[in-house]
């Protein structure tokens, strides 16, 4: 029997082992290497003897003369022969970034396509080599000849860029692979030995030992790394194309004083100021779903357009190449010749922190660059970071990054973490059970000036950092925007989309306030115009909003035309899409509610409508202060900080600055004030804040109230107002948002948690933690005592309602209402139906409390989005009034469609048909659904728009009434045609506010005269009387005693014996 023996084979898999015996031949020699690396058949690989591939071993069946322990090579013949084979399984862990998320994000899952980009594939069949003149002291040959002193030089020559102005810190990556092929002496098809970085054990390791922490070995078990700074970099100069969309883009920071993230859409091209660059140039910013504050951004992913956006960007001939973030701090003691402050960016700050440093890492891990000469078929990464920051001078500057491929593989086996108090220092993660960790190394020079290595705890991270150089094009440089950021005709800019906090809307509005900027011009006469057609619509922000909206979509389908005539700048192209059905049916459907804007065939005509702006269209309420009133001027006394009505409309609850107030709704539309704090102020404790009230709540009519104080706004206090005494005082660790009542339960809603406190003793029942971020502290309460449900946001990104049994402390159903956050929600009274609003405001729900079943579902309008401010049925559950921050207060009647009169079916939609003709043929279903909600039965059209409001409805004298109270403390009361709706009669008007004692003026209110302004009624008012045509109502100064009615029983059962006394704090999060 013949001897067995080793014999190695290396390849760029690594090397293997194969048993061999001097009887075997070559060709199984190929048959036993094919089948130990798992590859195809032998005709797609070469072994060699020799490193050097000169000695190939041929496919014959001549016996073998090898030695124990020789080595052979493995070649291939094609491209990424192992890869294929691992295509199928090759899954790359998620790197989770420092976000806010609501699911895991995935990284990549899907196989690699080896095709390389554009300007890799340019820069391939480029030589490279730098031409050098003939030096005439040096050089004594003809001029067609060449010598050591004349000849190219390459391009990675440290001498050449040492000596460039500016010297050149990096080597561009192309060049860089040239100087590998040099030093193994290859030609350039086949690999330079790129091989990525990985700092995790492999799993299922081929010796068979048990995972780790059971079982580790070397070949499984990462190397130690020794961290180097990276000579050369994937991006070597950063360019936008023009300064507007970065203008734009500060914009945000200017008006809120927030800091934001963006993505920055671009291409990669061939950049002559490095030998073999590669330069980024920067086309648009997109601005993704986020929660900005003055000192910290968290992205909110996954980001439900972020495929649009791509898909978009795609077929424009663009891509996402990188992220761009402000860290801007504004120079207030302006001791700076520049705006803002210098406090990073050089070596005496930082450059990148370690959690933006951690960001980047996973950017560039999600967007590989791919690379034929990698046996990974990728290497490293071209994806940028821009940072926006104050340089030395106090001057905005843009500074650009990379992050080293050895980053990368720290971020993608997450073992690198920041610090809690160094920014400039990051920390590498300890070995534990659940992970193994190598050790990772940095050198430095100690006070001898000789070299150590340290263990990297902590990091330095300028061994991470690349910089690249970052500007704009020059005077001198001729370049043409792909997007209409530089046309001079625009001047009010589509809005930029997620700025709902900087009251920039996206809507039918925006839309049409953009358009009437183009309807002078006939886009059909290419000569007649400034300005191309291509300037109409070459705006991502605005192709987005074509695709996302709720009204008219778009699909990709309809937009392709319209795509590949932008991308090729085809005025023809565009003019000729703009003639088709789709087009011009949105125009129509905008002109429905905007006459002003016409569009006749193919032409824009002027309009002379006023609302022409010179910045978008913001929410009118945002010109209101923060305390609900519209005149900056008021005393502050006369501000209005809250209004509450209780849960059946027979009271309303006031808060203002100094003093909060109750008042009684009684019958003959009459409005008493019951209580103010300034004239019965609370007696046993007199050193507690009672004014400055911003929450108030009042259980029916009884004389429980909970009361909430800018002063304090983490104690509730519960009180009782009609004998001055506190019963009791609860502290929590955060801001409380909202204070909700009913017979059985007092809910406290914090940011992210709510508590559930039994009324009878105040204790608490049940706390829901980890809500989603809840920072407006919406939630309801249904006040019916069999369905106690709770109500409350269940999403941060969508408009879900999570329902919570406040009786059984069980969750409920979780109902999908909306597909954008929510806005407002209100119970009816048998707490069944619960009524839902997005802030959008456009669309308006019905949903079964009990099963979650969509019952009704309303449009409040088309073009208009809409911030809703209070929603409320009516006792008998027929009718819901939603308010806004329009004028308009809209009322809609709850019957079923088979319930409707034929004549209420046949109205606005099929106006609508009429008007579009033959266009309405192409609506699509989406927008054919629009005109089929149903509309307000209602209205009432207040006197301005933007004032905040809080509305309850209730049954007098057999007459449906709406209230309104706004936040100018001004009441007002319509009567309800419950047979015919339309615009409701204004009946009575009450001055919440008692100015003074002047006996001689008085108030006179004529229904539905809308010339009749809040500020002509801010006058000097004795005894505050209402008049209306044929009666007078007052509005006492004086306390008076409220009325008990029959069926509130609960009054008799909060007598003072009955009240709970002081119980113990609150555990947790409430001390």
């Amino acid at each position: 029997m013949s001897k067995i023996f080793i014999l190695r084979v290396q390849s760029s898999e690594g090397t293997k082992r194969i048993d061999w015996t001097a009887q075997d031949t070559y060709k199984k020699l190929y048959e036993k290497v094919a089948n130990i690396f798992s590859l195809p058949p032998s005709d797609h690989f070469i072994l060699y003897r020799e490193q050097n591939k000169k000695s190939p071993i041929p496919h014959s069946s001549i016996k073998t003369s090898f030695r124990h322990g020789d080595i052979i090579y493995l070649v291939s013949e094609q491209d990424n022969l192992f890869l294929k084979e691992k295509n199928s399984s090759l899954t790359i862990k998620s790197d989770k970034p420092i976000v806010k998320s609501s699911s895991q994000p995935n990284f990549l899952s899907k196989s690699i396509d080896n095709k390389e980009d554009d300007v890799d594939l340019q820069l391939d069949k480029i030589d490279g080599r730098i031409p050098r003149q003939q030096d005439p002291r040096l050089c004594h040959h003809n001029r067609h000849g060449k010598c050591l002193n004349c000849i190219p030089i390459e391009p990675y020559d440290e001498e050449y860029l040492k000596n460039h102005n500016p010297p050149i810190k990096h080597m561009s990556f192309q060049a860089y692979i040239r100087k590998l092929q040099n030093e193994i002496s290859s030609d350039r098809n086949t690999l330079a030995g790129l091989e990525n970085i990985s700092c995790s054990i492999k799993d299922q390791c081929s010796t068979g030992h048990a995972p780790w922490p059971k079982g580790v070995c070397t070949k499984c078990q990462p190397n130690p790394m020794t961290l180097m700074r990276q000579p050369y970099r994937h991006v070597d100069n950063i360019m936008f194309e023009n300064g507007n969309m970065v203008n734009r883009f500060l914009d945000y920071w200017r008006s809120e004083g927030h800091q934001r993230i963006g993505f920055l859409y671009g291409r990669y091209e061939v950049y002559d100021g490095v030998p073999l660059g590669v330069r980024a140039v920067i086309t648009a910013i997109y601005e993704p779903p986020q929660e900005t504050s003055k000192d910290s951004v968290e992205l909110i992913v996954p980001d439900p357009h972020e495929d649009i956006v791509d898909e978009l960007a795609y077929c424009l001939g663009i891509r996402r190449i990188g992220w761009i973030f402000t860290d801007l701090i504004p120079d207030d003691k302006r001791s700076g010749a520049g705006p803002v402050i210098h406090h990073r960016g050089n070596m005496n700050t930082f450059f990148l922190t370690a959690q933006e440093c951690i960001m980047a890492g996973w950017f560039q891990n999600k967007y590989l660059n791919k690379c034929k000469y990698s046996p990974d078929g990728y290497f490293g990464s071209k994806f940028i970071t821009v940072v926006v920051t104050g340089d030395a001078s106090g001057q905005i500057q843009f500074e650009g990054y990379q992050v080293s491929n050895q980053c990368m593989a720290l971020v993608k086996s997450e073992i690198l973490f920041p610090t809690f108090d160094a920014p400039e220092l990051g920390y590498i993660k300890e070995t534990s059970s659940e992970q193994y960790v190598p050790d990772v190394y940095y050198k430095e020079k100690d006070c001898y000036n000789n070299e150590i290595m340290k263990i990297a705890r902590p990091l330095p991270l300028e061994y991470l950092i690349i910089d690249i150089p970052t500007g704009f094009p020059t005077a001198n440089t001729e370049i043409q925007s792909t997007f209409n950021d530089n046309c001079s005709i625009i001047i009010t800019p589509f809005c930029i989309e997620n700025r709902t906090k900087t009251s920039e809307i996206q809507d039918m509005d925006t839309l049409a306030l953009y358009l009437q900027q183009f309807a002078e011009i006939d886009i059909t006469k290419s000569n007649s115009k400034p300005y191309k057609a291509t300037d109409l619509l070459a705006d991502l922000h605005l192709l987005l909003y074509l695709v996302v909206n709720d009204i008219f979509q778009f699909s990709m389908d309809q937009l392709n035309p319209l795509l590949y005539s932008l991308r090729t700048n085809d005025l023809s192209g565009v003019e000729t899409w703009m003639k088709g059905d789709h087009w011009q049916t949105l125009l129509q459907l905008i002109q429905i509610e905007l006459p002003s804007l016409s569009s006749s065939d193919n032409q824009l005509t002027h309009t002379d409508s006023e609302e022409q702006s010179s910045t978008c269209r913001s929410s009118i309420g945002s010109a209101n202060s923060g305390d609900g009133s519209s005149d900056s001027t008021v005393p502050a006394q006369y501000k209005v900080l809250t209004l509450t009505f209780n849960q059946d409309c027979t009271s309303l609850a006031m808060g203002t600055p100094n003093t909060y107030s109750l008042f009684t709704i009684g019958q003959e539309n009459k409005i008493d004030e019951i209580h103010d704090s300034e004239i019965q102020p609370l007696i046993n404790v007199p050193y507690l804040p009672y004014d400055s009230v911003y929450i108030i709540e009042r259980l029916f009519s009884s004389s429980l109230i909970a009361l909430v104080s800018n002063q304090a706004p983490r104690k509730l206090k519960v009180c009782h107002f009609r004998r001055g005494t506190e019963i009791l005082s609860y502290s929590f660790a955060n801001t409380i948002l909202a204070v909700k009542l009913n017979r059985a339960r007092l809910i406290v809603c914090l940011e992210e948690s709510i508590y559930i406190h039994n009324m009878r003793d105040m204790k608490v029942l049940h706390t829901i933690r980890d809500i989603p971020s809840n920072r407006d502290g919406l939630c309801a309460l249904s006040s019916n005592d069999e369905n106690p449900y709770l109500a409350y946001p269940g999403s941060t990104i969508t408009g879900e309602v999570q329902m919570f049994d406040t009786n059984n402390l069980k969750p409920g159903i979780i109902i999908s209402a909306h597909e954008s956050t929510l806005a407002a929600m209100a119970f009816d009274m048998t707490g069944t139906r619960i009524a839902t609003a997005s802030n959008k405001g456009t669309v308006i729900r019905i949903h079964s409390a009990i099963d979650g079943s969509r019952l009704f579902e309303f449009r409040r309008g088309v073009r208009r989005v809409a911030t809703i401010y209070s929603l409320s049925f009516s006792p008998d559950s027929m009718f819901l009034a939603a308010s806004s921050n329009t004028e308009t207060i809209h009322i809609f009647r709850l019957i079923y469609q088979k319930e409707k009169s034929s004549e209420e079916t046949s109205s606005w939609a099929g106006t609508f048909s009429r008007l579009l003709g033959d266009v309405a043929y192409y609506l699509p279903k989406q927008t054919s659904e629009v005109f089929t909600q149903d509309r307000a039965f209602a209205t009432v059209h207040l006197q301005s728009a933007g004032m905040k409001t809080a509305i309850a409805m209730n049954i007098f004298d057999k007459t449906l009434k709406l209230f309104v109270a706004g936040y100018d403390g001004v009441v007002y009361i319509y009567e309800v045609n419950t047979n015919e709706g339309g615009e409701c009669k204004q009946i009575s008007q009450y001055l919440l506010f008692n100015f003074s004692q002047n006996s001689n003026n008085q108030q006179t209110v004529i229904a539905n005269d809308r010339r009749n302004s809040l500020d002509e009624s801010r006058q000097i008012y004795s005894s505050n009387v209402s008049r209306n045509e044929s009666n007078t109502v007052s509005l006492s100064s004086k306390l008076t005693n409220e009325k008990k009615s029959d069926d509130q029983l609960y009054n008799t059962a909060l007598q003072e014996q009955n009240f709970p006394g002081l119980p113990s704090p609150p555990t947790g999060d409430d001390e």
